[in-house]
């Protein structure tokens, strides 16, 4: 049955699980399918370690994030060039594997019935932790990676733009320096943006510098509508993007 304590639990590692597949997405642009995958991995070495050796939680942490960078690069040689459904595809067969061999009798994963015996760690080389604290644990640790340096904007670039400047898409986007990247919506963004009519929203990301890239189509203006005494400015796809009154519009570009 469904506990508070195993509410709690599975609460917190889909959170770390968004996270980390949070950062990847908005630092690569990629989409992987493995994260699953790196969680088993560290939560069981960090399992056998905590059963052999008694030794602060810090040593513990040092060893899944070496692991963690290890099967990294092994995963970033496999799927070098592939992007896309292929980077899908092979990181799906990844978590497969993995999930086949986690789940084998073994004394390393404990096979299907897991990990058993494994004790709660020493943290700051003399405060034992239980369940209730290691719960304050994680969040606090999540607290402090969602506020950090790590996701605050420090840059704006827009790559689409050809007669808007980017001063007014960032202007139009409401990004401000300094703000903090879980708190941009996707969707939020797309309706900012396109409240201007010649912006089309294509996506964003965000690499490890702090760089934000907004990605835009820019409309343009490729024939004139004339309606009841008022003109109309369309795209090629027949968008209308503004409508000038009176005034014959002076935005036309024209055939390319």
């Amino acid at each position: 049955s469904l506990t508070v304590s195993r509410a709690i639990n599975i609460t917190m590692i889909y959170s770390i699980a968004s996270m980390g597949l949070g950062i990847l997405l908005m630092m690569s642009g990629l989409l992987s399918l493995s994260t699953g995958t790196f969680i088993g991995l560290g939560t069981y070495i960090a399992g056998n370690l905590l059963k052999l050796l008694d030794v602060p939680f810090i040593f513990y942490l040092a060893a899944v994030v070496v692991a963690g960078i290890v099967l990294g690069i092994v995963v970033g040689v496999i799927s070098l060039r592939a992007r896309g459904i292929n980077l899908l595809i092979i990181t799906l067969a990844l978590s497969y594997i993995m999930y086949s061999l986690f789940i084998l009798p073994n004394p390393f994963t404990g096979g299907p019935n897991g990990l058993t015996g494994v004790p709660y760690p020493t943290l700051a080389f003399f405060f034992q932790t239980n369940r209730e604290t290691m719960y304050f644990v994680v969040l606090a640790v999540l607290f402090v990676l969602a506020s950090s340096q790590v996701f605050k904007v420090r840059n704006v670039l827009v790559v689409g733009n050809r007669n808007l400047l980017k001063e007014e898409v960032v202007a139009q986007s409401g990004i401000q320096i300094g703000d903090n990247l879980l708190s941009l919506s996707d969707a939020e963004l797309k309706k900012r943006l396109e409240k201007n009519r010649y912006i089309e929203y294509i996506g964003h990301e965000f690499d490890y510098r702090g760089t934000l890239t907004l990605r835009i189509n820019e409309r343009l203006g490729m024939g004139v509508v004339n309606a009841y005494g008022r003109y109309y400015v369309l795209d090629a796809s027949g968008v209308v993007l503004e409508c000038t009154g009176s005034q014959f519009p002076d935005t036309v570009a024209g055939p390319a």
